[in-house]
């Protein structure tokens, strides 16, 4: 530590003052509350100079704290986002769901302000709200999605000590809503199996509705992640939503899609050989093209989709993701518990579960997926 104690005259006395530099190469210069006469002894001298180094120490810690502490609490929110916020997501979030909450904190600076971090209130969430509904014209579901993923980045930034203040604490931020799950109904379900039977996306909505897995990881699957004797697929962290390595059971139902879609593999690889060159088989996807060993894409299964629902005249407000929901709630209306459905579901908690879905108790989870049927 680059730092000096001085002794400077006052009046009859010797104040002992430590200097050190900046960072910035400025020299600062810090009283250390220690003096002695101007005709002390060697020994009196010595002493001081020994406690005010101790304090000196002290003091010049003490200074560096606080300068750090204003500059955080006056840290803007564009700095606050892009040094520390923005690469808390891009280590600990999904890669597909990395966009959803940069574009949201970005979206919110852009329309309230890049004010020092401290100083957004109440208002700006107000503000937010109007400026999305009645200038962006948005939903207020949307709206209402997008406030979640900013509240998430203010109370990462307040548990980690960067912000202060935070204007989510204390009020009701969102618009009131239906926030009741879109699901299709077992009568919508049966359409929609029988119409899709003999396809890939046939194959993929069963995979969908007897598992509740979330469309991304039913693209990114790999026969890596697959296994057959205890019928489960253990999906790496980087592939789930909250960065969570999650092992989903099979249920009878979604253990023979997985059969099928082995089969198919198998029968690609011995067909097309060179469509596997130098690619390990368990490195290649479960869900594959039919002319190339890459996967289908998360807007490719979305538009299958949306054709075969659309063929049947089943609305347009049900989309892949529904199939999840359909999962969640008919498991409850058979008996399940919500623990387990919430276990199924990869759930970061039951309180998130209880949120979109009400219902009671029952059996173990592994049982539970077989309830589906």
């Amino acid at each position: 530590m680059d730092y000096a104690i001085y002794p400077f005259k006052r009046g009859k006395k010797y104040q002992l003052y430590v200097q050190y530099r900046e960072t910035n190469g400025r020299r600062r210069t810090l009283s250390t509350g220690i003096s002695y006469p101007l005709r002390a002894t060697k020994k009196v001298r010595d002493a001081a100079m020994k406690k005010a180094e101790r304090l000196g120490i002290e003091r010049m810690l003490e200074d560096k704290a606080q300068k750090k502490e204003r500059r955080r609490i006056n840290e803007k929110f564009s700095n606050f986002l892009k040094d520390k916020y923005f690469v808390h997501v891009q280590n600990n979030m999904a890669e597909n769901s990395v966009p959803i909450y940069v574009n949201a904190m970005n979206r919110f600076m852009s329309i309230c302000g890049n004010k020092n971090v401290n100083s957004y209130q109440r208002s700006d969430i107000q503000d937010y709200k109007l400026h999305r509904l009645n200038v962006d014209g948005v939903k207020k579901t949307t709206i209402n999605i997008e406030l979640r993923s900013i509240k998430a980045g203010f109370n990462w930034g307040q548990n980690n000590e960067y912000i202060q203040k935070h204007p989510f604490r204390g009020q009701g931020y969102m618009f009131e809503v239906d926030d009741r799950r879109e699901e299709l109904s077992k009568d919508q379900i049966q359409r929609l199996l029988k119409h899709t039977q003999g396809t890939m996306i046939g194959l993929v909505i069963r995979f969908g509705y007897n598992t509740g897995a979330r469309i991304g990881m039913i693209s990114k699957m790999t026969w890596r992640m697959v296994n057959f004797e205890e019928r489960y697929i253990h999906f790496p962290a980087e592939i789930m939503k909250g960065k969570k390595a999650f092992t989903m059971p099979l249920n009878n139902q979604a253990f023979n899609i997985v059969q099928v879609w082995h089969a198919l593999a198998k029968k690609s690889k011995k067909e097309n050989p060179h469509w596997y060159d130098g690619i390990s088989f368990k490195d290649t996807y479960v869900v594959q093209k039919e002319k190339s060993s890459g996967c289908y894409t998360v807007s490719g299964i979305q538009t299958m989709f949306n054709r075969a629902k659309e063929e049947i005249g089943i609305p347009n407000k049900i989309k892949f993701h529904s199939l999840r929901h359909s999962f969640a709630t008919h498991l409850l209306e058979n008996g399940a518990d919500i623990y387990s459905v919430s276990k199924l579901m990869a759930h970061s908690s039951v309180q998130v579960t209880a949120s979109f879905y009400d219902h009671t108790d029952a059996l173990n989870y592994r049982d539970v997926a077989n309830m589906i049927g």
